[in-house]
C-alpha cells in the first residue's frame, strides 16, 4: 500500500503587477513517487454549465468545493470524482504525514457534497469590503482543514484574502 501525505499548496493570482494574492488549497501527494494524487479546492463554477471559472465575476457564479482525482485506480477505490483540472503549485508545505493520512482526507466526501448543496454566491472579483468579511475558495482551504482535522497552513508573505473566514459551523452538523 502506498504511503501519502497531504500538503498545503498555493497558486499565485496574476494581479496587475503585483503577485502576492494566493489561492490556497490541498493536495494529497504519494510519498514514494511524489506524484499528486488528488488536489481539493474552493473555486468559482459556473451555475449554468457547472465548470470552473477563473475567478467569479457574475452573479451566475457559485462558489463550490472541488476535489478532483488524477489517479482512475485511487478514485474508483474511494469512490472520489477523476478529473483533469489542475493548477500549478507555485508552493506546498506538508502538513500530515500520519500512516492514517487518507483516512483524514477521505473526510471531505460528504463535505464537498455539504458545501456544495450551500450554493454560495462567489463575490465578485473573489473578494468583499471589508475583506475579513469574504467568503471566497481560501475560506474553503480553511473549512477543508478544519474537516479533515489537520492544521491549516498560512504561507507567509502573502495576500489571502478569506482565509480568516470558516463555513464549518454551517457543515458540521451535516458531516
Amino acid at each position: 500500500m502506498p504511503e501519502y501525505c497531504i500538503q498545503a499548496a498555493m497558486f499565485r493570482i496574476p494581479f496587475f503587477l503585483i503577485n502576492r494574492f494566493v489561492h490556497d488549497f490541498w493536495i494529497l501527494r504519494e510519498v514514494g513517487s511524489k506524484k499528486v494524487v488528488a488536489q481539493l479546492h474552493g473555486l468559482a463554477t459556473s451555475r449554468k454549465t457547472g465548470k470552473i471559472v477563473p475567478i467569479g465575476y457574475s452573479r451566475g457564479h457559485s462558489l463550490k468545493a472541488h476535489c478532483i482525482t488524477y489517479d482512475a485506480n485511487f478514485a474508483n477505490l474511494h469512490g472520489l470524482q477523476l478529473g483533469s483540472f489542475e493548477l500549478p503549485i507555485h508552493a506546498y508545505h506538508t502538513v500530515c504525514t500520519n500512516k492514517d493520512c487518507i483516512q483524514h482526507w477521505l473526510r471531505i466526501r460528504t463535505a464537498v457534497e455539504v458545501i456544495n448543496n450551500l450554493d454560495l454566491d462567489y463575490p465578485p472579483g473573489g473578494f468583499s469590503i471589508p475583506w475579513s468579511s469574504t467568503i471566497n475558495s481560501n475560506s474553503i482551504y480553511h473549512t477543508f482543514s478544519q474537516v479533515m482535522g489537520i492544521p491549516m497552513h498560512i504561507f507567509k508573505g502573502f495576500v489571502q484574502i478569506g482565509i480568516q473566514t470558516s463555513i464549518y459551523d454551517q457543515i458540521k452538523s451535516y458531516l
